[in-house]
């Protein structure tokens, strides 16, 4: 009988404390949302709404989570395993650039508040470690590919930078997003009841779930985005537009989304 060969990450928490357990399902949050992020950074082609993390078992002794991530069968093998190994790469180290007092350059707000729940809890204990593994199992058993592993002193060293990079964002006029999903609440189609027509507003989760006016920097993602407004077959308000954008604000509000690029377009699920 053939043994079946896959790859997860391990999650390995050494800590002297009990842990609370907001802080340890921050950990686990963290880094389901930022696979699901490294997909749609380096392989969009491979996001769906199935592109998740499970959890296949908690072990005893050290608090060791084996963690699989859902991939969908439309690569080799050995594909997958090498996005596993990036993966963890990637993440573990933003969080070992942070724990030395390095900056991130350009950060996004969701990638702050995914790595801050990532080290909170090694953060509050007295001499706490974690170690983020990209494990293969095949029929020879399991080999550690990568391991990145960062303690307390780090996890508080990356609290620090992550607090000021905050305020970094918070404090600038505007924001750049990018490759988020953003959805029209209302086209610049819709009449009102003096038959002028009123401006566009869309929602971007990711910013605020309040509807913000549209603004275009590019010809060419008004085009395309007037395409599905105007001359497309699909109904607009059941599309996601994965855009890069500049949030505009005022008195630290965000007021207006200026539109640079369309990256995709996607078919929303039914609620």
């Amino acid at each position: 009988m053939e043994v079946e060969s896959y790859s997860f990450i391990e999650l390995t928490i050494d800590l002297e404390r009990p842990v609370e357990l907001y802080d340890l399902m921050g950990m686990f949050v963290a880094i389901g949302h930022q696979f699901e992020q490294y997909l749609r950074d380096e392989h969009p082609n491979l996001v769906d709404e199935t592109s998740k993390i499970y959890v296949r078992q908690i072990r005893a002794g050290s608090i060791i989570a084996d963690l699989i991530p859902f991939i969908p069968p439309l690569i080799e093998n050995l594909d997958r395993v090498l996005i596993v190994d990036d993966f963890v790469r990637r993440y573990g180290g933003l969080i070992l650039k942070l724990g030395h007092g390095q900056k991130l350059p350009e950060p996004r707000k969701s990638d702050l508040d995914d790595l801050m729940k990532g080290v909170a809890a090694i953060a509050n204990d007295s001499n706490g470690s974690a170690t983020l593994k990209s494990v293969q199992y095949d029929k020879d058993g399991e080999k550690t590919r990568v391991a990145i592993k960062f303690d307390t002193k780090q996890a508080q060293q990356a609290i620090r930078v992550i607090d000021e990079q905050r305020k970094e964002l918070e404090a600038k006029a505007f924001q750049v997003v990018e490759n988020q999903l953003l959805v029209f609440w209302q086209s610049n189609l819709k009449q009102t009841d003096t038959g002028k027509r009123t401006g566009e507003l869309a929602i971007m989760e990711y910013i605020t779930k309040k509807p913000l006016a549209v603004v275009y920097d590019s010809e060419l993602a008004e085009q395309r985005i007037k395409h599905e407004t105007s001359e497309g077959s699909r109904n607009l308000y059941r599309l996601g537009f994965y855009v890069t954008a500049r949030v505009e604000t005022l008195n630290g509000r965000p007021v207006a989304y200026r539109i640079s690029e369309v990256h995709d377009i996607i078919e929303l699920p039914d609620e």
